[in-house]
Formats: C-alpha cells, structure tokens, sequence
C-alpha cells in the first residue's frame, strides 16, 4: 500500500485495524530477504505499507497508530527537506496557485505538467516560484521512527521525474542523497521509490550501479508471483479515505477495473 501523509488519525487507524485482521503486514527486511533469497517465501496475502515524501504528520498521526498495533511500515524521504523549514515543491506550487485565486483543478494541472517536462525547465520554473515554509522531519525523528519499525527509504534528493532527467541528473540525486543518509548514519539509501513511479531502463542501469537493491513503483497494481526486486508494485491510496473504499483497494479489485479502463480506453 502506498500512502503519503496522514490528515487523519482516526480514520488511519480504522485502515490499519482492517489491514492487520485480513492480511499478513510484512516489514521492508522481510520482502528484501524474500526477494533476494529463493528459498525465503513471502506468507500468504502478505502486504507492506508504505509512505513516500517524509510528510510530518505521519509522525504525529500515522506512527502512533503503528506502534500501538505492533505494525511495521516504510517511509521514503526526499533528503533536502529533511532538517529544514523549506516546503516541498509541489506545495510552493498550491500555496502560491491559491494565493492566485487558482481552483484545486487548475494547481493540479499545473503540477502535473511539471511533471512531464524536461528537468531543468522543471527547475526553471520553481526558481521563479515564491518559497514557502514547512517544518519537516529531522533526521534525529526519522532515527526514533526507524527504532519504532517504521523504515527509512530513499526518495531522491530533490523530487525530480527520473524519465525526465539526463543520466548525470540522476547520478547526482542520488550521490547526494546518499551523502545524507551516511552523514545520518541511517541505513535505508538502498531501498528505492520512484518519484511519481516514473521507471525506464536507463533509470535501471543507473539505481544498480549505485547498489540500490529494492526499488518501488506508484502504478495502482498487485505484485504478481515473481516480483521483480527494481519494479515492485504498489496500491495508491490515502489515510483518509473511507474504510469502505480501502478495502476494495487493498483486494486489487479497484485496479484491475482501473487498468481494465485505461486499456479500453486506449490509454495503455
């Protein structure tokens, strides 16, 4: 399962409380040592929960829930926020898009065509961008919330779409990020998610090169048998949806209808 942040506590509990009776809740060490050791097999309807960006309140909301259901999960964080007040770049976007007069439609649409441009014109338009502020995560919180179960993966030093970045991009967000989970003394650099789930081969040779050895995908599908250890797939979902629509997610039914959709529609 693939969440982000965690507006809601009471609602996420319900998840957890329904995830924990219907299904086997693994830990990132488990699926690593599954899929890097043919003779280590996953439980049955075994599923990891996990968090990308490193937004704040899934320590103030999301981990109390976990520890007090004895759950183990995953959060992967975009190193330049982290021990800072700088807010992430898409929100420099809504904030300033509100400030604006702009609908929740129009910011959206705007995020998203950053998304599908090349890097540095990406860049060039957050440079013009005002700032905001936000206080983050600390790397001395992300060290209690790995004491606590919950593990600290890489999400990239800055948020970029790898599909839009030249290969010295990459490599560069991921020896910076590197650099700050040494300078942390947090072991997690190796396990990986995609931002935007955004993967081709060239973003491939260049994670294997830098010893990544998990990598994760947001592409709304169930892991199949044989799960490729730098393509797993995850369920996107939010911590404040109804425990009615969750559940039909955490089947798979709602993606196989949605990939099922996309396909007819020629979308795929």
């Amino acid at each position: 399962m693939a969440y982000h942040d965690v507006p809601n506590k009471a609602i996420f509990s319900s998840h957890i409380k329904y995830l924990k009776s219907q299904y086997n809740i693994i830990s990132i060490e488990t699926l690593r040592e599954s899929l890097l050791n043919d003779d280590v097999k996953l439980p049955n309807y075994s599923l990891l929960i996990t968090f990308d960006d490193g937004y704040r309140n899934v320590l103030e909301n999301g981990l109390p829930v976990l520890i007090k259901n004895k759950v183990s999960s995953c959060i992967f964080i975009i190193t330049r926020y982290i021990d800072t007040t700088t807010n992430f770049w898409w929100k420099d976007v809504e904030v300033n898009g509100k400030v604006k007069g702009e609908s929740s439609k129009e910011i959206r649409q705007t995020i998203n065509k950053l998304k599908k441009i090349t890097n540095i014109e990406r860049i060039a338009v957050l440079n013009k961008t005002p700032s905001t502020e936000q206080k983050q995560l600390t790397s001395e919180e992300l060290r209690y919330m790995k004491r606590n179960k919950m593990y600290v993966g890489n999400h990239t030093h800055n948020h970029p779409m790898l599909n839009n970045c030249s290969d010295d991009e990459i490599q560069n967000e991921l020896e910076a990020s590197k650099y700050l989970f040494d300078l942390w003394k947090i072991e997690g650099f190796e396990v990986f998610a995609y931002p935007n789930g955004d993967r081709t081969e060239k973003t491939d040779e260049i994670l294997l090169k830098n010893h990544i050895k998990l990598a994760f995908l947001f592409d709304h599908s169930i892991n199949s048998t044989n799960i490729s250890s730098m393509a797993i797939s995850r369920i996107k979902t939010n911590a404040d949806m109804p425990l009615s629509e969750l559940k039909v997610k955490a089947s798979g039914l709602h993606s196989l209808i949605s990939n099922l959709t996309l396909f007819r529609n020629g979308s795929v």
